[in-house]
């Protein structure tokens, strides 16, 4: 049945989409609650509607001897979670709301200023890279569960983790904003 619908959609059949739709589904919600479990439901769906949506739209690329029609859709779904991941993680949130609440007022445009370095500095990453430090060092997960949301081995995501920290580190010895916050904090604005 699946090669049958697979086939109509190759030939142009648009009511075989919904079908095809329907029946792997369940399969692909499930395999995005096993990669990206973190993740809302509704943020999941979504992602598992845009990598069928890509899949539809990219039929005429599949190929059979390369591997099953699940095994294929599932690439689709890991690439969306990804790029979700990518546009909507927690990085990007930090803004001069983070500012610790025991500031004094006159140090505050000092702190806005760091927070602004900071931006600018994990911007200056990958996409990726954000998302493994986001994940590591914020969510606090292990290697072998960022391998598996990223798409990358174990090593290679420790290896980018790293790196990444060591670029950060190097960005903040060159930062004047932050170095004073490396060597013992902001001024008394005096």
């Amino acid at each position: 049945m699946l090669d049958d619908l697979i086939s109509r959609l190759e030939n142009g059949d648009e009511n075989a989409g919904p079908f095809l739709v329907s029946l792997v589904a369940p399969s692909l919600h499930g395999y995005a609650r096993a990669i990206a479990g973190d993740l809302s439901d509704t943020d999941r769906e979504r992602i598992c509607e845009l990598a069928l949506e890509r899949a539809v739209r990219r039929i005429d690329r599949f190929d059979p001897t390369k591997g099953s029609f699940l095994r294929w859709l599932r690439t689709f779904v890991r690439h969306e979670a990804g790029n979700w991941r990518r546009s909507n993680h927690a990085l990007n949130e930090l803004d001069e709301n983070a500012v610790a609440s025991d500031v004094e007022p006159e140090q505050l445009p000092e702190w806005r200023n760091a927070v602004a370095a900071i931006q600018h500095a994990v911007q200056g990453l990958s996409p990726t890279d954000q998302l493994i430090i986001d994940l590591r060092d914020r969510e606090a997960l292990s290697y072998a569960d960022i391998a598996s949301r990223v798409g990358a081995t174990e090593d290679a995501c420790r290896q980018r983790h790293l790196r990444a920290l060591r670029r950060l580190k190097r960005a903040a010895e060159s930062d004047p904003e932050l170095q004073r916050f490396k060597e013992g904090g902001v001024s008394d604005g005096r």
